[in-house]
């Protein structure tokens, strides 16, 4: 079964996860994670049992189910007598468990597994695209990276090709065609990683051993101890200033560490925040979660630790002002006064 983490690890395989990948920062999980309904519902675990809270902290879905991913299009998938299916934001069963695996909705489609292959539904739980692909098809600006034979390509919504499959696998299980974020998707051939427009065609040939996605207009691409940032052309930015480790652009703020403190600088490459951090994250709505020698919380743009860690160690983004923490295998959610509205639980 695919869990978060294994499911980043598959993506870090081929390239797509920025340098420092972590459980709980603004990385590759908040890119693919913009399912997030208007009617946002959290997850909770008590016992081991999964269910939802609104963002009040009252619980709306009793924790009674397995679930590993939350809400998109109304639904989230649940496990029941060993099948996925989806319930609705009441906790009804919407879609009959008889999938092997699932993930969340996303671009109105979610990947399901059946007999062993990949395909996708639609909300209503009808089959849009038939379960032959090797790799889950998780869309992203309306497409999503899929394979068969162990070559790879991309498919709209409908099921059908949008770039054929093209790029072969050095492995079968190394999936090389990544997600596309601001009209740039991630190839990996030949041990290295170029970009691609959505027409197919190399606009960044592969040249680079490791890459982010693009962000904000920029990716961060090298080496551990080279590490800089290039534009959409493919072009060195900043006078091709480097750094030891170096993450993509939120909120016109990039992580970068020189020695082994992290910082931030902006869009310039100007540092805003002086190198003082032991562990850093990307900004969401104005705070980034940071790990001091004296402990953790989030700071705001000036580099002032405005929430400062109370018996968990990990922050993921702030989303509509409320941020998923972690102590261990538990998880709870805080406000932007750093008050609980659920204490960590598991």
């Amino acid at each position: 079964m695919i869990t978060r983490r294994t499911f980043l690890r598959s993506l870090a395989m081929a390239g797509g996860i920025p340098f420092k990948q972590r459980d709980g920062c603004k990385c590759i999980w908040d890119v693919l994670n913009d399912k997030q309904d208007g009617q946002c519902l959290l997850s909770i675990s008590v016992n081991g049992r999964t269910g939802f809270i609104d963002r009040y902290g009252s619980v709306v879905i009793e924790p009674r189910f397995e679930s590993l991913w939350g809400f998109g299009n109304g639904l989230a998938p649940v496990r029941i007598g060993g099948k996925w299916g989806f319930i609705d934001t009441k906790g009804a069963l919407a879609i009959e468990p008889k999938f092997e695996e699932t993930l969340w909705f996303g671009c109105g489609r979610a990947p399901v597994k059946m007999n062993g292959r990949w395909g996708a539904i639609d909300p209503k739980g009808d089959m849009r695209i038939p379960p032959i692909f090797d790799f889950p098809p998780m869309f992203h600006e309306g497409l999503a990276s899929v394979g068969r034979d162990g070559v790879d390509g991309f498919i709209n919504t409908d099921g059908r090709w949008a770039i054929p499959p093209q790029y072969p696998r050095s492995r079968p299980d190394e999936k090389v065609a990544t997600f596309f974020r601001d009209g740039l998707a991630e190839i990996r051939q030949g041990g290295l990683s170029g970009f691609i427009d959505k027409s197919g065609d190399f606009v960044i040939k592969p040249s680079f051993q490791q890459v982010s996605c693009f962000n904000e207009g920029l990716a961060c691409v090298g080496a551990f101890g080279d590490c800089h940032y290039i534009d959409k052309a493919g072009k060195p930015v900043f006078h091709r200033k480097t750094y030891y480790l170096c993450e993509p652009f939120s909120e016109g703020l990039a992580p970068v560490m020189d020695g082994r403190l992290w910082g931030y600088i902006d869009k310039k490459g100007r540092s805003v925040i002086g190198l003082r951090y032991q562990w850093t994250c990307g900004f969401s709505e104005g705070l980034a979660f940071v790990r001091t020698e004296n402990g953790g919380g989030y700071a705001d743009r000036s580099g002032e630790l405005v929430i400062r860690a109370d018996n968990w160690d990990i922050g993921d983004a702030f989303r509509g002002g409320i941020a998923q923490v972690t102590q261990g295998d538990a998880w709870g959610y805080i406000d932007r006064r750093g008050e609980y509205i659920w204490i960590p639980t598991s």
